[in-house]
């Protein structure tokens, strides 16, 4: 998958292509000769289910809603982050513990769930057993899950994904958590040094159903029928 952007020292727009990547941070050179760092402002839960929501308008029903569940998971690491960090533990210390419980789903999301539970004082939402069945037997029983189905379980995840954001910026500070996150695992040790040097990254924002980087901090703009209608329209920024 291949996304566009755009160089901003040329003085008329030059456009740069690139394979999509784990960092969101990218190297580029354009055509004239100019090389900058370019961090892409989107969190991976919302990259994954902007690919999902793509794969579904394409007719890839199966590959939608492995996309839409993993967006969960991730963004339930995500929280886990948040909520460590605003606990003052150490990155390394972090990152020694979620890989003892990197390859199991079903601890993670114990740890996710009692992570919550003692933030909130109260239980997190948990997603419907019927819910959990349909994504089972799409991705383990090899079930070809309709159009109609697939858009209903996007629908779902999508307003899933905002009422667990909205609870997660209700956090007192959250803007400082989650700079330190951004910090720790968005941008590498070799863009921080270039800007240690007085040689920043330029961020590029990009529209996306989610819109971590956009819109009310509250997300009480975001509904799912309006952001999918928005996405069939407007110009593609990832693309094979």
């Amino acid at each position: 998958m291949k996304m566009r952007l755009s160089c901003i020292e040329c003085d008329l727009p030059t456009i740069l292509e690139t394979e999509i990547s784990e960092k969101n941070v990218y190297e580029l050179t354009c055509d004239n000769g100019h090389k900058k760092n370019y961090i892409v402002q989107i969190q991976k839960f919302e990259l994954l289910y902007e690919l999902a929501a793509y794969a579904l308008l394409d007719g890839y029903t199966r590959e939608a809603v492995s996309g839409f569940a993993v967006a969960v998971e991730r963004l339930h690491e995500y929280c886990m982050q948040i909520l460590l960090i605003k606990n003052s533990v150490s990155k390394e210390n972090r990152d020694k513990t979620f890989k003892m419980v990197s390859r199991m789903s079903e601890r993670q999301l114990g740890a996710f769930y009692y992570l919550y539970l003692s933030e909130f004082k109260e239980p997190p939402e948990q997603i419907p057993g019927t819910r959990m069945k349909f994504r089972n037997n799409v991705t383990h029983n090899g079930e070809i899950p309709t159009y109609e189905k697939t858009l209903e379980y996007a629908e779902y995840i999508f307003n899933y994904l905002i009422r667990l954001l909205k609870k997660i910026r209700s956090i007192e500070n959250i803007d400082q958590y989650e700079l330190q996150y951004y910090g720790d695992y968005q941008m590498p040790t070799r863009v921080k040094e270039e800007t240690l040097k007085g040689n920043p990254p330029t961020g590029m924002g990009v529209i996306t159903m989610i819109g971590t980087s956009y819109g009310n901090w509250d997300y009480s703009d975001k509904n799912f029928k309006d952001q999918f209608e928005q996405l069939k329209n407007r110009e593609r920024w990832l693309y094979n």
